[in-house]
């Protein structure tokens, strides 16, 4: 019940953000995109608080992502604006033969279900053009050799580890679908001046929900993600004291990276207030 309770507080400060904010979004999208990606938030938060664990989250996430996403005009802004919908949590996918497969995790998820769709569409587009190749060589050629080159500590027994050829595999194929992806539909699909507008709004969107949640938690000194966290078998110890407050954590893994994300985001939205009237 406990995770009830913050379900419906986070749904309610997120609402009444959403609404405040609708004017100001409608200025760089369409009335069904904002709608439909409120939608997909809300669905999303509420199946990371409902689920007992990561992998019926994602069986669920999968769904909503797939049916909803594909219909959205532009799949970068969806993504940006889903980018830190719950706290982060990874869950190695079994594989016969070896330790695991890949760590799955909401990047990845939001890569297979959003982005890759959205690249596969671009792809077969007659209108597909040459000019990206030599970039799109280049920054796979990085990926694959940051992928076979890199340094695999264990922590406990304090040594490094010899990287093992699944090793590379799986970081090289982590990498393609959580850097390579994204970087190919953003670079196709944000040609245009508004279509860019309309990604950093909503990264500006979903920041501004995370700003408000931020508040509340430092006001009542309660984290409201907190029981995702322990019910998902994470070592939950979050909460961290300042002058007598509470650190807001809101949905990221800590109260500096919640610090960093709206820092970018004020940036970002200062460079989107030429086109909104006061």
């Amino acid at each position: 019940m406990l995770a009830l309770k913050e379900l419906i507080i986070v749904l309610m400060i997120a609402l009444v953000v959403f609404r405040l904010a609708r004017p100001i979004a409608l200025i760089f999208t369409s009335q069904h995109d904002f709608a439909r990606r409120r939608n997909i938030w809300c669905a999303v938060t509420a199946a990371a608080f409902l689920c007992p664990d990561f992998w019926l989250f994602c069986l669920i996430a999968a769904l909503v992502l797939i049916w909803l996403g594909r219909k959205d005009s532009n799949p970068g802004a969806l993504y940006l604006m889903l980018m830190h919908v719950m706290p982060p949590f990874s869950w190695r996918v079994p594989l016969v033969g070896s330790s695991y497969l890949v760590n799955l995790d909401l990047p990845l998820l939001l890569s297979f279900c959003v982005m890759t769709p959205a690249a596969m569409r671009l792809i077969k587009s007659p209108q597909r053009s040459s000019a990206h190749k030599s970039m799109d060589l280049l920054f796979f050629a990085y990926l694959a050799l940051s992928s076979i080159y890199f340094i695999l500590p264990e922590i406990d027994r304090g040594v490094l580890m010899t990287p093992t050829f699944a090793d590379c595999m799986r970081r090289l194929f982590e990498s393609f679908f959580v850097f390579f992806v994204p970087y190919y539909v953003f670079s196709r699909s944000g040609s245009s001046r508004r279509s860019i507008q309309e990604i950093l709004a909503a990264f500006c969107m979903a920041c501004a929900v995370l700003g408000a949640i931020g508040i509340f938690e430092g006001a009542t000194h309660w984290l409201l993600y907190g029981e995702i966290r322990m019910q998902w078998g994470l070592d939950y110890n979050a909460y961290l004291m300042r002058a007598g407050s509470v650190r807001a954590v809101a949905s990221t893994a800590h109260p500096l990276y919640l610090g960093y994300v709206l820092a970018v985001a004020f940036g970002v939205w200062l460079g989107l207030t030429s086109s909104v009237r006061s």
